[in-house]
């Protein structure tokens, strides 16, 4: 290397843009003993790196905290399942990222969208980089940033009856996704994709399916989060998604967070637990009403993967009234 040294200096001393106090300085003697150091310490570097790899989820305990809060129950089922996330936009990239952050390994992720500036508002998984990227790929790269042994299919598809009747072979990806999936999560934009995914959940019995929707209007907000099956005028008041909707980042993370919770109930109690859960705040975000409609009858154990259809509603105004 001490051959290309003279021949480097006088490239940058002949540089007609390089200052005259640089040129005054530099000199061949100067870039052997900076390039000689900087040879050994890439040595020194080059070698510790060869002799470690990158860390494995197994050697490293980010979940400790996450066991001590919930037992190895829970743990164990996040682990072994297979999830799927239909419509990965607020709320479905959110619930992806805390399930990874909780253990789960196996997720499907299903979208047909590219990420919007309009999404950066309350979405934690994209930022500016991945603007008019696939969402789907965009947040497959995040969640494995999390956890890098993460098994993850990501199907950029959106969950339209007109377009999986065309067979193609993304349609027919997203829908054994969700036939194999444990648990689906429904995040979708409109209506008719939501009563056909819980169509399609449905032809599988053991298959647990839960669905979140948000409304935001001047005078009140609202979300609903729900394990049931619901009929098209039921799910009227959450066809409230879309790029010119109202939304903020808050009232997202409640509503997916109060999901994810919904999820881990579920499972601590061995199929029974919260059945849906609504919230509704009034013009100056004052909480106002919440319904809590909890399993009346013994439904088919978490450790299955099932849910049953019954149900008994617990209304909630300031935690006093009782339907």
């Amino acid at each position: 290397m001490s051959e290309l040294l003279p021949g480097l200096s006088v490239v940058l001393v002949r540089q007609p843009d390089v200052p005259s106090v640089l040129r005054r300085s530099v000199s061949a003697d100067h870039f052997r003993r900076h390039f000689r150091l900087s040879e050994r310490l890439s040595q020194s570097v080059l070698a510790r790196c060869a002799s470690r790899r990158a860390p494995r989820m197994t050697d490293l305990d980010i979940f400790a905290r996450t066991r001590v809060a919930f037992g190895d129950q829970v743990m164990d089922f996040l682990a072994k399942r297979r999830f799927a996330i239909v419509g990965c936009g607020g709320t479905g990239a959110i619930f992806a990222e805390m399930l990874v952050r909780s253990g789960a390994t196996r997720l499907s992720l299903i979208d047909g969208g590219r990420v919007k500036e309009t999404d950066l508002n309350r979405v934690f998984s994209y930022g500016l980089s991945d603007i008019d990227q696939p969402k789907v790929s965009a947040l497959r790269r995040r969640l494995e940033r999390i956890g890098p042994e993460v098994d993850i299919d990501a199907i950029p598809w959106n969950f339209v009856r007109a377009d999986y009747a065309r067979r193609t072979a993304d349609a027919q990806r997203a829908r054994d996704a969700v036939a194999s999936a444990n648990v689906v999560f429904i995040g979708t934009d409109t209506n008719r994709s939501r009563l056909d995914i819980e169509s399609l959940c449905c032809e599988k019995s053991d298959t647990m399916f839960l669905s979140c929707g948000i409304g935001v209007e001047p005078t009140k907000v609202e979300f609903e989060c729900s394990w049931t099956l619901r009929t098209p005028m039921e799910r009227k008041d959450e066809e409230g998604y879309g790029p010119h909707n109202a939304s903020f980042v808050s009232i997202v993370t409640e509503a997916t967070s109060v999901a994810f919770t919904m999820l881990v109930n579920r499972i601590i109690g061995r199929g029974r637990g919260v059945r849906s859960y609504y919230r509704l705040y009034d013009g100056n975000l004052l909480p106002i009403e919440s319904r809590i409609k909890l399993d009346s009858v013994e439904v088919p154990s978490a450790e299955d993967g099932g849910v049953g259809r019954e149900g008994v509603a617990v209304s909630t105004d300031n935690g006093a009234s009782k339907d």
